[in-house]
């Protein structure tokens, strides 16, 4: 043993010196090609010489990325080729009908590998055996396993194997690894066109899917071969390959050419909130394509990619299928893609083949096993270490949470840190509904200039803070006018860590490092000790004379008494922002606005979907009439699949929120007699209730059938007010804003 450690060694010391020849510092690399990229940048350099050195960084970049793969194991074994094996078929009989009819042979067998022989595997077998028979006293309990690899597959079901390891107690990393391991298998067979990829899944049971699958390999539609000698016709084997993780009964939905361009908007908006949107849409026929003929749907010239392009800055992958024979794969990348990187997918279906049966889709999906992600053990260890000093030297650090720990999965560990730590914890605007505000140290939303009362001063006082998932734009700053400083801020996101001007630590999940950091900090109350001397409860809004104007403070007193576990909050962009983050959500009430896109109408489509997810809540919806007048079209639906939402229209005569930012007369709308509008989509079909409300008195009265009698009902309630009745933040938040849009430009 001591010969095999001392070449192993040798054979590390060699490949360093390899390595170091080869590519050389990495991080300097990179380093220099971007220096001299800014350069050529500032200098006016032509395109081509810029061209070339984005080329080089881009290469040194993927080179980085393989490196940090390849470290963190299991990632590294879904890179194409890693776990991959080449297969020719070879005939055992002269006239081929079927699949049986081909001897498969592995390329990997030694047989095909330099300097070792097909018999290397049966003398290494005979020789184990050998040894096991040969111990007279088994002291250590060997024994063999003879495992036929189709049997061993059909025999064992991945989420039993999976199971069984944890019961066993073997560690989380290991079993990851080895899930990684065994689904990601690739077969690559051997045809006349080169090698077609063949996945390792689960066929799935013709009856009961909980069942144990019947069989293990799934190939591709049917492959072609040609056979051995090359004499006769190619031969199809049809196996039939079983779709996994997509609904077969998408592709016999009838289609038309696409008319996808009117979602657009709302997949961009899916993509700035990291939401897994699944876009399907019908394409022009297959015949059509690069026939040069020019269809409807379209901008009038026979390039059928222009939709596509569209969609290729608001998707992370884009799948367009116009022939059944690889519908399958491009289907099934989309969506394991949009689980992955949780954004939305783009899939075109040429409308001639949803009609067309084939065998591919004749059974069930099966679930598609996606391994996990995993920290790099060792960059996590450091990261925690670093910022558990950081923060125990602190005197007054805080947490706050932002909008990308639910993409992290990562609000369970961001309460288990704040049980740990004792730090005050406090929310970003956009993560409203993460941050749970029952929790004993919850201070409020932090957004600067427009925080809730006494928790900008605790955040921005503070020497240490801690910002979990954040998302810093020129509306959650408020301007760019937060009082934050680099050097006291650890930033979290989903896959890495700042600590202060530095270091940074990549290969990280925001959910182990949360996890983790929990148990190295050192109890610490200094922050909201200050808090609670300083702080004074808020007062109620006073009740209305009888027939006083409704104002909008008022309303949002009874909203609070409104809200339960069991309902759902959407808040429109405008005023609705403001005056919907003052309410205290109780434990289980959801809450959803959309900060980063804010596109103007985007509530009335949410709360549909809000509503057909969650059954369990009654959505809750507050939007200005502005806003209803861009999408007022989905309440038809609403009313069509029954859904007993409540939406407050808050009718004060334009676009307030554009009003304080940049005011002009675009911000004046015509006024809708909107109760009307929604008893026009209701046409006496369904359930649906309606008011107009202009005091206390009418808005109470409106409440109480909502929650009453008209429970199960779509209940519509317009809010009349004043104009210029807007909250107090609106106004202080958008004099920032309109500052920050209004700044000069550079001296060139």
């Amino acid at each position: 043993m001591g010969s095999v450690a001392r070449s192993l060694r040798e054979v590390l010391k060699d490949l360093k010196e390899w390595s170091k020849r080869q590519f050389g510092n990495m991080l300097k690399a990179i380093e220099r090609l971007r220096s001299q990229l800014t350069d050529l940048q500032l200098a006016g350099a032509d395109h081509a010489q810029v061209r070339e050195k984005m080329n080089q960084l881009d290469e040194l970049l993927y080179r980085e990325e393989m490196l940090w793969l390849q470290r963190s194991r299991i990632t590294w074994l879904k890179e194409d080729g890693v776990n991959d094996t080449a297969i020719v078929l070879i005939p055992k009989v002269p006239h081929l009908k079927d699949l049986k009819d081909y001897r498969p042979i592995s390329l990997c067998n030694s047989a095909f590998i330099p300097g070792r022989l097909i018999s290397d595997n049966s003398i290494i077998a005979f020789e184990c055996i050998h040894h096991i028979q040969s111990v007279r006293n088994n002291a250590t309990g060997l024994c063999a396993y003879k495992l036929d690899l189709s049997k061993a597959y059909d025999g064992v079901d991945w989420l039993f194997l999976e199971k069984a390891l944890a019961k066993w107690g073997f560690s989380p990393i290991w079993i990851a690894r080895v899930m990684a391991c065994v689904s990601s298998v690739k077969y690559s067979a051997a045809r006349e066109d080169g090698l077609s990829g063949v996945k390792i899944s689960r066929g799935a049971p013709e009856k009961d899917l909980r069942a144990p699958p019947p069989h293990l390999l799934a190939w591709t539609f049917g492959v072609r071969f040609f056979p051995a000698d090359a004499g006769g016709p190619p031969q199809r084997a049809a196996v039939p390959r079983e779709a996994t993780l997509w609904a077969p009964t998408w592709m016999r939905t009838p289609a038309k050419p696409s008319r996808a361009q009117p979602c657009i908007n709302a997949v961009a908006g899916a993509f700035s909130e990291n939401l897994p949107v699944i876009c399907i849409v019908g394409g022009p026929n297959s015949n059509d394509y690069g026939s040069n003929r020019i269809l409807h749907h379209t901008i009038g010239i026979p390039d059928f990619t222009q939709e596509l392009r569209c969609f290729q800055n608001v998707t992370c992958y884009q799948a367009v299928v116009n022939n059944l024979e690889d519908a399958h794969e491009q289907i099934d990348t989309a969506i394991s893609t949009a689980l992955k990187e949780s954004k939305p997918v783009y899939i075109s279906i040429s409308c001639n083949l949803p009609s067309i049966p084939h065998p591919t889709f004749s059974r069930h999906p099966v679930p598609f096993f996606l391994s996990p992600k995993l920290s790099n053990q060792m960059t996590l260890e450091a990261a925690v270490e670093t910022a558990a000093a950081f923060l125990n030297k602190s005197v007054k650090p805080v947490l706050v949470g932002g909008p990308k720990m639910r993409v992290a999965k990562a609000c369970e560990a961001f309460v288990e840190l704040a049980d740990a730590c004792g730090y005050p914890v406090a929310a970003m605007p956009s993560a409203k509904g993460l941050v749970p505000e029952h929790h004993s140290r919850f201070i409020g939303t932090y957004w600067g200039a427009v925080s809730t009362p006494f928790c900008a001063e605790i955040v921005e006082s503070a020497d240490a803070y801690l910002f979990a998932g954040p998302i810093f734009n020129d509306y959650s700053s408020v301007g760019y006018s937060l009082l934050l400083k680099k050097e006291k801020a650890i930033i979290v996101q989903p896959d890495r860590v700042v600590i202060g001007n530095g270091p940074a630590f990549g290969c990280v999940l925001m959910k182990d490092f949360l996890h983790a950091l929990g148990t190295r900090l050192k109890k610490n109350t200094a922050a909201y000790d200050n808090y609670s001397r300083i702080f004074v409860p808020q007062g109620e809004p006073l009740s209305s004379a009888p027939g006083e104007p409704l104002r909008v403070n008022v309303l949002f007193k009874h909203v609070q008494k409104m809200l339960s576990g069991n309902s759902a909050v959407i808040a429109e962009t405008g005023d609705s922002w403001f005056n919907c983050q003052k309410l205290k959500l109780p434990e289980g009430c959801g809450y959803e606005f959309q900060m980063q896109y804010g596109s103007i109408g985007w509530s009335v489509g949410a709360t549909l979907g809000y509503a057909q997810a969650a059954k369990d809540k009654r959505v809750i919806s507050f939007i200005g009439d502005g806003s209803f007048q861009v999408t007022a079209q989905e309440v038809s639906t609403m009313l069509r699949w029954e859904q007993n939402n409540i939406i407050f229209l808050i009718n004060n005569g334009g676009y307030t929120i554009e009003v304080e930012i940049h005011d002009g007369p675009y911000n004046i709308i015509k006024n809708w007699n909107y109760t009307g509008v929604v008893e026009a989509f209701h046409n006496g079909e369904g359930k649906c209730y309606t008011a107009k409300v202009r005091t206390e008195e009418e808005l109470k009265k409106a409440i109480e059938a909502s929650l009453g009698p008209n429970k199960d009902s779509l209940c519509f309630i317009e809010v009349i007010v004043h104009k210029d009745d807007t909250s107090k933040e609106l106004l202080e938040w958008g004099s920032r804003v309109s500052a920050a849009n209004s700044r000069p430009p550079n001296p060139q």
